[in-house]
């Protein structure tokens, strides 16, 4: 699977979208999350290890066959409420680095998430360490995802620092 690497336009363009907000960390990841959601057109959550989550595309889960039963878009939205468990999952992975992870159904231990592909990248930011998650289906066009993943990781890192 060869990545494709985002553009410098789409590179400026993202940062763009969140660089007003690099003053102040919780409005940082919310617009980096809405930004990594409407880029992906994918759910995108991210977490902090103080327990701050956040998500945007919600929307974008039904445009994905996978998820026209109702029970399994239940499951997903249970899923990224439960603050605590989604932080802990991202979290207790952190290999300390904007390496991008990708898990499969059965890995995230959660009934009903068989159909669910998630690519995740870490970052540090504020002092915090964090995560930024792209939730779809197992069929998610990873070539195209995880270059934009770590992108934003790595831009959350840089911005942050400033």
């Amino acid at each position: 699977m060869e990545e494709k690497q985002m553009s410098l336009t789409d590179e400026v363009r993202a940062k763009e979208e969140v660089w007003d907000s690099r003053s102040d960390l919780d409005k940082l990841i919310d617009e980096a999350t809405h930004s990594l959601a409407q880029r992906t057109k994918t759910l995108s959550v991210a977490v902090l290890d103080d327990g701050r989550s956040w998500h945007a595309g919600m929307a974008n889960i039904f445009e994905n066959p996978e998820f026209s039963d109702m029970t399994t878009c239940a499951n997903i939205f249970s899923f990224i409420e439960q603050a605590k468990r989604l932080s802990d999952f991202f979290l207790s992975r952190y290999p300390g680095s904007t390496n991008v992870e990708v898990f499969f159904g059965e890995d995230l231990n959660w009934p009903g998430l068989e159909p669910v592909g998630i690519a995740t990248t870490y970052f540090n930011a504020g002092g915090h360490q964090g995560a930024f998650g792209i939730i779809g289906p197992v069929r998610l066009r990873f070539p195209l995802i995880i270059p934009v993943l770590r992108y934003y990781g790595s831009m959350i890192e840089d911005i942050s620092q400033r």
